[in-house]
C-alpha cells in the first residue's frame, strides 16, 4: 500500500509562449535570484528566465492556469511527527531529509521551464 500524501497547491498564471520575453540577455542580478529563492549554485547557472510581454489578444502576456504543488509523502518517521504534534520546522526538517522539493523551488523550476514567471512565483508564494 502506498503511504498518504499531503498537499500544499497554489496556482499561477501560465506565460501565453507567443506573448513571453526572453531576459536571458539582460541577466538578472545574483542578489535578486537569490532573494527569489535559488541557491548560490542554482543562481549562477540560471541561463533562462522569461517575462510576460502582453499584446492585444492576451492578458498581460499569461493565458491560463499552471499549479504549483509539492507533494510530501508520509513515512513512518514523518507520520509519527504528524502523531506527536510535532511543529512545522519539524515537519520541514524531515521533507528535506526525504529530498521533497518544497513549494517554493516547485515554482522556481515552472519558472525555469518557462510556464511561467519569475515575478508570477513571487505573486503567489506571497498569498
Amino acid at each position: 500500500m502506498e503511504p498518504p500524501r499531503a498537499l500544499a497547491p497554489r496556482i499561477a498564471a501560465r506565460l501565453k509562449v507567443m506573448a513571453r520575453l526572453d531576459v536571458s540577455e539582460r541577466r538578472l542580478p545574483e542578489a535578486t535570484l537569490r532573494a527569489a529563492g535559488f541557491s548560490a549554485e542554482e543562481a549562477s547557472s540560471v541561463s533562462v528566465l522569461y517575462e510576460a510581454e502582453g499584446c492585444d489578444r492576451c492578458h498581460g502576456g499569461y493565458r491560463g492556469r499552471t499549479g504549483i504543488f509539492q507533494v510530501m509523502p508520509f513515512d513512518e518517521a514523518m507520520q509519527g511527527l504528524v502523531l506527536e504534534g510535532g511543529g512545522s520546522h519539524q515537519v520541514v526538517a524531515r521533507a528535506a531529509e526525504l529530498g521533497i522539493i518544497d513549494l517554493r523551488h516547485a515554482g522556481l523550476n515552472k519558472a525555469l521551464a518557462g510556464i511561467t514567471a519569475l515575478a508570477e512565483v513571487d505573486r503567489v508564494m506571497r498569498s
